[in-house]
Parts: structure tokens; C-alpha cells; sequence
């Protein structure tokens, strides 16, 4: 019977990591990738039946820094975080698919529910793609360190789309509180700023992306008649647009540190003129 390799990047996760590998305990072959933590991680993890390969820290995604291709022991592959809780249901499901004969696919969607700062709701922004995580063949995938696209798939691959589930699912519990939130989005907006080649391209791109998530939250999700809820799921995925477009702007135009050393360098002579002549009118008085 054909089995799934399951993948785990994390980085000081000793308050999830064991939550979620009890979620995994039907795969034969679970593999963390540790980003060098600080914490009790590792030890934790240790006590379950996972590979634990430690890797470099990044701020990001996997990226290149992970070989999960060559790792894993079975042909199938799923990709989770610690922000994730797996309904067994769905793993009965996708071992049945892909033990099924006949079945000739590549890549299987299924269904996912992100919840943010405890509220999940269908009109929520981050639930646009309910089929949005992916179980994959290992021939498939294409790793890369784009900032949100660090998983894509070579052409010829085919994508099963199992039906939508709110239940059965894979549920994504992120920004616990609005220091995560923050945090989070501070690291994942800069690194997409990176991406851009120049400032205008790149400010002109989110400024579209900004007024298309605005009239896509009012009028397609209608997430401002939540209530107040919509209003905190509004602004909070519009922060993550405008933080970009400031790290774009930075990364190209920000001046701070060179403006402010050479007012201080100013000041400072300032003060010292300053000082001379109090020290000529001392002398003369």
C-alpha cells in the first residue's frame, strides 16, 4: 500500500510541533526541517517516529534550503506547518486516491481553511482558494525562494480537485494574536519587496494590487457586512499590501540613515563652532 511522506519546516515550535505531529502519526516517514531553533523543538520531536534534519535559518519559505525530493521514502508528498490540524477523514481520503487504480494524477488539491486572529469564515479574504494546499509526486515539484510561491509544478504535471469541505480539511490556524500577525508580516512583505527589479514597477504594481483588494473585499466578498469582525479581516489584509509598498519604496529609495547621520554631522560641527566661540568670549571676558 502506497504510504505519504510528510514535511515539516519549523522554526521555535515547541508550543505546536507535538499538536501537529500527533496529526501525523498514520505516515510512515515524517521529516522535519528545523531551521535551527533555539527551543525545545528538536527534543520534542525527537520523541516521535520523524527524521530531523536541521537547516540554516531563513526568513521564509523552504526554498532550496531543503531536499525533500531526495528525503522523502515514499513517491507521494505532503507539505504542512505547525499553524496546521489535519481531519483524518481527509488522509483517509487522499490515501485512497492515491492507492486507487487507474488514478493517474500528479498533484492533488484539497481542501484548506485558514483561519486569522480566530476568525474563520467563508466571507474571510484569506479564504479565497479553499483548494489551496497541495499533496504531490515527488517528480512534480519545483522548489524555488520566491516569497509565496516557494512550491509550483513542471507543466506536464495533472492536478486532482477533491471537493470542497469545511469539515474534512486541512485547517491553517495562523496569527494566534496581532504580535504574530505583525511579525509575519513584517518578514514575508519584505521579502517580496525583493522580487521587484525597480521601484516603479514595483510600487505601481502593489498600488493596482491594493485598489483590487479593495473593491474584491467590498463587493465580491463582502466582508465589511461581518460586522466588526469584517472590519479587522478588512484592514488587516490590506496592512500586509501597504507594508510591501513600503519595503519596496525603502529598498530602493529609503535615504534614513544617510539623511539623519548627516544632519547629526551637521549638528555636531554646529555645536562646535558653538563651543569655539564660547570659548573666545571666556577668553575675552
Amino acid at each position: 500500500m502506497k504510504n505519504i511522506t510528510v514535511y515539516i519546516l519549523v522554526y521555535n515550535e515547541e508550543a505546536r510541533i507535538e499538536n501537529l505531529l500527533k496529526n501525523c502519526l498514520w505516515s510512515d516517514d515524517i521529516i522535519i526541517y528545523d531551521k535551527s531553533s533555539t527551543d525545545r523543538t528538536r527534543e520534542i520531536a525527537s520523541k516521535y517516529h520523524c527524521r530531523i534534519i536541521k537547516i540554516p535559518y531563513s526568513d521564509t519559505g523552504p526554498g532550496m534550503s531543503i531536499n525533500v525530493v531526495n528525503d522523502a521514502k515514499n513517491d507521494w508528498i505532503l507539505g504542512i506547518t505547525c499553524s496546521d490540524i489535519i481531519h483524518p477523514k481527509l488522509i483517509d481520503k487522499m490515501l485512497e486516491l492515491i492507492n486507487r487504480e487507474g488514478f493517474d494524477y500528479d498533484v492533488i488539491a484539497f481542501p484548506y481553511v485558514v483561519g486569522v486572529l480566530g476568525i474563520i469564515d467563508k466571507r474571510s479574504p484569506w479564504s479565497a482558494i479553499p483548494l489551496k494546499k497541495y499533496l504531490f509526486k515527488k517528480t512534480a515539484a519545483i522548489f524555488s525562494d520566491i516569497v509565496h510561491k516557494e512550491i509550483s509544478f513542471k507543466p506536464y504535471a495533472k492536478i486532482y480537485k477533491m471537493e470542497k469541505n469545511d469539515k474534512e480539511a486541512v485547517f491553517h490556524l495562523t496569527h494566534e494574536n496581532l504580535d504574530i500577525f505583525f511579525e509575519r508580516v513584517t518578514r514575508y512583505a519584505k521579502g517580496e519587496a525583493m522580487l521587484y527589479s525597480s521601484m516603479n514597477k514595483g510600487l505601481i504594481k502593489i498600488f493596482l494590487e491594493i485598489w483590487a483588494a479593495i473593491f474584491w473585499m467590498i463587493f465580491y466578498k463582502r466582508v465589511l457586512f461581518m460586522g466588526w469582525k469584517g472590519f479587522v479581516l478588512f484592514y488587516a489584509f490590506l496592512i500586509y499590501f501597504f507594508t510591501k509598498f513600503l519595503f519596496t519604496w525603502e529598498r530602493f529609495n529609503g535615504k534614513g540613515k544617510e539623511v539623519y547621520d548627516k544632519l547629526r554631522n551637521s549638528m555636531l560641527k554646529e555645536w562646535s563652532k558653538d563651543a569655539n566661540s564660547r570659548s573666545n568670549d571666556a577668553k575675552q571676558g
